[in-house]
């Protein structure tokens, strides 16, 4: 192997040590708690070394983002080859997808006060993503399929956390049951 290659493999099998140890982090810690000391340390590495890597913390966040969006996009393209339209029955089939594909982390992410943040860049990249084919199902000015998109994606996050901040033991059937209501008599009364 080159010393090139051998550098590249040894660089990105650090980054990802970072990536991975991150998520730990996130796991076990608040959002203000996650530093780039702790990191280095948990990884084994200098401080310099991450930042050959990334500039910040929140550059790893960003990534997060990216990834979250480019799985929720990966699933809505599927779902649209699948089902040729998004209904709110399927975008809260997507948004469940969504969360098992990582639960601990997506729950932490969503559901946790601290990462308030960054559940709000991911709400806002979401809507974004949704909105054209909300606008399209519904034959939906643009604004109108904001607001409605912003309704979905919001409320179903916030049932979800109330349900787990107040320990509600509602079965997963019965609370998407009340979310499609809730969601349908919102969207009629428009």
């Amino acid at each position: 192997m080159r010393p090139a290659n051998r550098n590249n493999l040894r660089a990105e099998m650090t980054k990802e040590r970072i990536r991975e140890t991150f998520r730990l982090m996130i796991l076990e810690m608040d959002y203000n708690n996650i530093t780039i000391t702790e990191l280095a340390t948990r990884v084994g590495i200098h401080r310099k070394t991450f930042y050959l890597h990334y500039e910040c913390i929140d550059s790893l966040f960003l990534e997060l983002e990216d990834t979250i969006i480019e799985r929720a996009n990966t699933m809505m393209v599927k779902g649209m080859e699948q089902f040729d339209t998004i209904n709110f029955e399927t975008a809260k089939h997507y948004l469940i997808t969504l969360i098992e594909t990582d639960s601990l982390l997506y729950k932490r992410l969503f559901f946790n006060e601290s990462y308030q943040i960054i559940c709000s860049h991911i709400y806002d990249r979401i809507i974004q993503l949704m909105t054209p084919h909300i606008k399209q199902n519904l034959s939906l000015a643009e604004e109108e399929a904001i607001i409605v998109t912003n309704f979905i994606i919001t409320g179903y996050f916030e049932v979800i956390r109330n349900c787990q901040k107040n320990y509600m033991s509602i079965s997963e059937e019965k609370l998407n049951r009340m979310l499609l209501s809730l969601i349908n008599t919102g969207i009629r009364n428009i």
